[in-house]
């Protein structure tokens, strides 16, 4: 049973109530959770829980455009989103001794983009240092087949059809907010994001665990391939889910996700 004297709920005015952020406080290793694209924090409350009835201090914001209206998501830029995980990084950094970054989907994308650049400042480190990272289901390849030309239809149309969540949206929106619709603008910036990965995932150094399911239905199972192929860390596992849909903190095997972020950090004490 979780603890809720230890659960705080942020609320943000103008944000949708199940799109609101949490925090759970709990010993000196902080857990940052990132959600992913057009999602919202409630998307890691299953992992927040289990990570916080282990004592574990569990921090999961909402990132810039998310959470109010696909116009919103629209005007930002995915160096908005970074700065949004990078601003939850810097809460949990003068509280924990250990954080560890885990993201859902391009949440995954924005944590080893702030891996990477802990390696680049490691002067941040006497504030909290990253121990590792943990990707889940983040895509490098999308199925979706227009992803190319998104670039050049923007000026001409204003979003596309949300294909997340196809497993169970009954299940998803009983949990979380998402828009049903995805701009093109924030596939654009996505498509951004993705290069920018591409180039620096070298430069994560930290342990890392790449979780990847070959039954993704928005994400190539390839990504998780290339992410950890990719990594510059020497500890380093990728883990394949046979069932698990994109949203895998709800599918069947979650629990196998669970555990896998459990182990990473205790091989860290």
């Amino acid at each position: 049973m979780q603890d809720q004297s230890r659960l705080s709920e942020i609320i943000i005015p103008g944000v949708h109530p199940k799109a609101q952020p949490y925090y759970y406080r709990g010993n000196h290793i902080g857990c940052l959770l990132v959600h992913g694209f057009t999602g919202s924090p409630p998307e890691l409350r299953p992992l927040g829980e289990y990570l916080a009835n282990r004592g574990y201090t569990v921090w999961a914001p909402l990132l810039a455009g998310h959470g109010t209206s696909v116009e919103d998501l629209a005007r930002t830029k995915w160096t908005d989103w970074l700065n949004s995980a990078a601003q939850g990084l810097l809460r949990l950094r003068g509280e924990s001794d250990r954080i560890y970054l885990i993201g859902l989907s391009m949440g995954g994308l924005l944590c080893l983009l702030l891996a990477a650049a802990e390696e680049e400042a490691k002067q941040w480190q006497a504030l909290g240092s990253v121990a590792g990272v943990v990707t889940l289901n983040s895509p490098i390849a999308l199925r979706i087949q227009k992803e190319q030309i998104y670039p050049f239809l923007q000026r001409f149309l204003s979003s596309s059809p949300q294909d997340y969540d196809s497993f169970s949206p009954e299940a998803a929106n009983a949990l979380r907010f998402s828009y049903p619709k995805m701009p093109l603008r924030g596939i654009t910036n996505l498509l951004r994001l993705i290069r920018e990965v591409k180039a620096k995932a070298a430069k994560v150094k930290v342990p890392a665990l790449v979780v990847q399911s070959l039954a993704d239905e928005t994400v190539r199972p390839d990504s998780g391939e290339f992410i950890y192929q990719h990594l510059g860390s020497r500890d380093k596992k990728l883990l394949w889910l046979e069932r698990a849909p994109h949203l895998l903190t709800l599918g069947s095997e979650k629990e196998t996700v669970f555990q896998a972020v459990q182990e990473l950090i205790q091989r860290g004490n």
